[in-house]
Protein backbone atom coordinates (compact mmCIF):
# COMPACT_ATOMS: atom_id res chain seq x y z
CA UNK A 1 0.00 0.00 0.00
CA UNK A 2 1.61 3.30 -0.89
CA UNK A 3 1.04 5.75 1.50
CA UNK A 4 1.32 9.71 1.22
CA UNK A 5 1.07 12.70 4.04
CA UNK A 6 -2.65 14.64 3.45
CA UNK A 7 -1.95 17.84 5.64
CA UNK A 8 -1.19 16.53 8.78
CA UNK A 9 -2.29 13.28 8.53
CA UNK A 10 -0.92 10.04 7.03
CA UNK A 11 -3.34 8.36 4.74
CA UNK A 12 -3.13 5.51 2.06
CA UNK A 13 -5.31 4.76 -0.62
CA UNK A 14 -8.48 6.36 -0.73
CA UNK A 15 -8.31 7.80 2.77
CA UNK A 16 -7.81 5.14 4.70
CA UNK A 17 -5.24 5.54 7.52
CA UNK A 18 -1.54 4.23 6.75
CA UNK A 19 0.11 0.79 7.84
CA UNK A 20 3.47 0.85 9.59
CA UNK A 21 5.34 3.84 9.98
CA UNK A 22 5.65 6.35 6.73
CA UNK A 23 8.56 8.55 6.04
CA UNK A 24 8.93 11.81 4.33
CA UNK A 25 12.23 12.70 3.10
CA UNK A 26 14.01 9.86 5.19
CA UNK A 27 12.43 11.17 8.31
CA UNK A 28 9.41 9.53 10.01
CA UNK A 29 6.09 11.16 10.01
CA UNK A 30 4.64 11.97 13.51
CA UNK A 31 0.88 10.67 13.89
CA UNK A 32 -1.35 13.51 14.48
CA UNK A 33 -2.33 13.11 17.44
CA UNK A 34 -5.32 15.44 19.11
CA UNK A 35 -4.59 17.80 22.23
CA UNK A 36 -5.81 15.37 25.02
CA UNK A 37 -3.80 12.73 23.74
CA UNK A 38 -0.77 14.88 23.66
CA UNK A 39 -1.55 16.48 26.87
CA UNK A 40 -2.03 12.52 28.43
CA UNK A 41 1.05 11.81 26.97
CA UNK A 42 3.03 14.58 28.27
CA UNK A 43 1.71 13.59 31.44
CA UNK A 44 2.94 9.89 31.15
CA UNK A 45 6.07 11.29 29.96
CA UNK A 46 6.26 13.09 32.98
CA UNK A 47 5.65 9.69 35.39
CA UNK A 48 2.10 10.07 36.06
CA UNK A 49 -0.19 6.78 36.96
CA UNK A 50 -3.83 7.07 35.55
CA UNK A 51 -5.00 7.99 38.30
CA UNK A 52 -3.07 10.95 38.74
CA UNK A 53 -3.61 11.77 35.14
CA UNK A 54 -7.50 11.26 36.16
CA UNK A 55 -7.25 13.89 38.78
CA UNK A 56 -5.17 16.60 36.93
CA UNK A 57 -7.30 16.28 34.21
CA UNK A 58 -10.58 15.58 36.19
CA UNK A 59 -11.40 12.73 34.16
CA UNK A 60 -11.84 9.27 34.93
CA UNK A 61 -8.81 7.19 34.82
CA UNK A 62 -10.68 4.84 32.62
CA UNK A 63 -10.84 7.51 30.10
CA UNK A 64 -7.05 7.92 30.78
CA UNK A 65 -7.12 4.51 29.85
CA UNK A 66 -8.95 4.58 26.68
CA UNK A 67 -6.57 7.78 25.79
CA UNK A 68 -3.39 5.86 26.51
CA UNK A 69 -4.27 2.61 24.29
CA UNK A 70 -5.37 5.04 21.38
CA UNK A 71 -1.97 7.15 22.03
CA UNK A 72 -0.13 3.20 22.04
CA UNK A 73 -1.83 1.95 18.80
CA UNK A 74 -1.09 5.32 17.12
CA UNK A 75 2.73 5.63 17.80
CA UNK A 76 2.85 1.53 17.44
CA UNK A 77 4.18 0.75 20.67
CA UNK A 78 2.69 -1.58 23.18
CA UNK A 79 4.29 0.44 26.95
CA UNK A 80 3.48 3.96 28.25
CA UNK A 81 7.02 4.02 28.04
CA UNK A 82 8.09 3.48 24.86
CA UNK A 83 5.31 5.82 24.33
CA UNK A 84 6.63 8.46 25.81
CA UNK A 85 10.48 7.43 24.44
CA UNK A 86 9.01 7.53 20.49
CA UNK A 87 6.76 11.17 21.33
CA UNK A 88 9.98 12.45 22.50
CA UNK A 89 12.07 10.95 19.04
CA UNK A 90 9.12 12.16 17.10
CA UNK A 91 8.81 15.82 18.65
CA UNK A 92 5.66 15.24 20.15
CA UNK A 93 6.81 16.81 23.79
CA UNK A 94 7.68 19.89 24.84
CA UNK A 95 11.21 20.54 25.84
CA UNK A 96 10.94 20.93 29.54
Amino acid sequence: MKSSIVGNSVVGPIGEPADGPVEKNGYAVAPVLSAREREILVWVAMGKSNRDIGGILRISPHTVATYLKRILTKLEVSSRTTAAVRAAQLGLLPII
